[in-house]
Order: structure tokens, then C-alpha cells, then sequence
């Protein structure tokens, strides 16, 4: 793919092409990959940000800034703003009694109805993957199956999807609590939150001083840890 463009919903933030791939990369990394794990009775909250096994400088991302036209980041802007709408049409389907397999066939039907491809769908593996979504509810890390679990009050659901449109793509993910949740799930997703800001911040400032993702990556780590959270590496 050219470069991942991401608009995401749960941080009401929208990451555009201009900020480049790294960017992009970091925002899934930060959105789809944190997620929750509920351990016995007690609820003990994890945040899980998968990190890279390599370390990537900013200035070896292959596509430069300035080789993209303002009409290229205009087709990413609408690529990431269908995956932005797809989400949000999931938090609004996200109630008790609601289907995974169900918000994965409206967001399916959603891209095609719009000229776009649902990326994650035939993904090449033994079995093609059979989603236009990753759903991962509670104690589930990432990249779940969609299939007939029915959401419950007090779920922790992580939606991630992905479409193409014209050439490009978008990626992204958001933590969605169904009905009311725990007060410590709530901070989680809050947590979450503040990482991915850091991230983008941290990354649109590298661009200036070449600074490398695994400098991100830690920051982002220390952020999670001050606020009382675990690392899962996966």
C-alpha cells in the first residue's frame, strides 16, 4: 500500500497523509493494538500496545512528503473518512444484543456501497480471512474473529477495518464500551487515548528532528506504565 491514512473516531482525531506513513503506522499501532484483559473477578486492567521487533527512522519511510501531490492527500483524507464513518456506524450498533457477525456484514456492506474494497476480507493466510473487521471483546487482545457472539452489557469491544478507495488505503481501530462499563475500563480506553495523542504528537515533531519510532514507542510505553498500566509485547 502507498501509505495508511487514518481518521479515528474514539480520539476525534484525523491523521492525514501529510504527517506521512510513520505517522500512520504508529496511530494503528496506538488504536487497534491496546487493548483490555479482565483478570478473574478482580478486573485488572492491561493495556496492550504491541511494539515493533525493529526500529524504523523516520527518514527511511519510502515515500517523501513532498513527492505527494495535494490532491493525493485528498484521496487519503476520503479513504480515512469512510473507515471514520464505518466506525462510528459501529459505536451505534455496539449495544447489548447486538451480533459481531452483524457489525462486520453493515461495515462490509457500507465500503462497497461507496466504491471502496473491504481490505481485510480474503486476507491470503490457510484459511482466507473471512471478515471485513477485527472484533475483540473483553479479555481478547486483537484481531478477533467476527462471528455470532452477542455483545453484553459492560463489554470492552475493539473494532479495527480497513478499506481502499481509489488507490489508497486507510486503517484503523477504536475501544468501544457497550452500555454502561467499569469505572476501570473507562480509564483504560482513557489511557489509551492519551497514548495516541502523545504518539501523534511525538511523531509530527520527529519529522523535524528525525527522530526514530523506537524513541516514540518508548515514550508511549512510559506513558502507559505512569498511569498504572502493564506492556504486553506480541
Amino acid at each position: 500500500y502507498r501509505i495508511l491514512n487514518n481518521d479515528v473516531v474514539g480520539a476525534q482525531t484525523a491523521v492525514t497523509g501529510t504527517l506521512g506513513s510513520v505517522v500512520s503506522n504508529v496511530v494503528v499501532l496506538a488504536t487497534t493494538l491496546i487493548a483490555m484483559v479482565a483478570l478473574e473477578w478482580r478486573l485488572t486492567v492491561l493495556a496492550l500496545i504491541v511494539l515493533p521487533a525493529f526500529i524504523i527512522p523516520a527518514r527511511r519511510v519510502g515515500v517523501r512528503l513532498q513527492d505527494i501531490s495535494r490532491e493525493q492527500m485528498g484521496l487519503m483524507r476520503q479513504a480515512g473518512r469512510l473507515v471514520s464513518e464505518a466506525l462510528a456506524m459501529c459505536r451505534r450498533m455496539a449495544v447489548p444484543g447486538c451480533a459481531l457477525s452483524a457489525l462486520d456484514g453493515a461495515v462490509e456492506e457500507f465500503f462497497i456501497s461507496h466504491g471502496a474494497q473491504p481490505l481485510f476480507k480474503g486476507y491470503p493466510g490457510k484459511v482466507p480471512y473471512p471478515g471485513s473487521t477485527c472484533l475483540s471483546v473483553n479479555e481478547q487482545v486483537v484481531h478477533g474473529l467476527p462471528g455470532p457472539r452477542v455483545l453484553q452489557e459492560g463489554d470492552l469491544l475493539k473494532v479495527d477495518t480497513a478499506c481502499r478507495l481509489g488507490g489508497w488505503c486507510a486503517d484503523a481501530a477504536v475501544t468501544l464500551g457497550v452500555g454502561a462499563i467499569s469505572s476501570g475500563k473507562d480509564r483504560l480506553r482513557r489511557v489509551t487515548e492519551e497514548v495516541l495523542q502523545l504518539a501523534i504528537r511525538e511523531l509530527a515533531a520527529g519529522l523535524k528532528r528525525r527522530g526514530l519510532w523506537s524513541e516514540v514507542a518508548r515514550r508511549m510505553q512510559l506513558h502507559a506504565e505512569s498511569a498504572g498500566f502493564k506492556m504486553i509485547s506480541c
